[in-house]
């Protein structure tokens, strides 16, 4: 979940939140959800009895493939879209 939208001219842009609802992990029963969240919205009462733990190198690794075929069919780009924030490099 990327936190991001477009705007009316296309601009990829910010959510006010990653996740607005209360159920982030409804019916889940294992896995993993990948959240960019850098301003830490998304809390504890979201979860469902999910845990919110930090990204680890072999999770970039994992989901790095799924973010480039993103940025080829919806034009999200990794670089500048996804690692800034506030116009800075975040690291991973």
């Amino acid at each position: 979940m990327n936190g991001l939208e477009f705007d009316h001219e296309g601009r990829v842009k910010p959510q006010a939140t990653p996740y607005p609802g209360s159920n982030l992990f409804s019916l889940a029963s294992g896995g993993a959800i990948y959240v960019r969240d850098p301003f830490r919205f998304v809390d504890e009462e979201q979860l469902n009895g999910g845990e919110i733990v930090p990204l680890e190198e072999k999770d970039w690794f994992l989901i790095l493939p799924y973010l480039q075929e993103n940025e080829k069919l919806f034009g999200i780009r990794v670089e500048e879209d996804l690692l800034k924030v506030n116009g800075k490099r975040r690291a991973l």
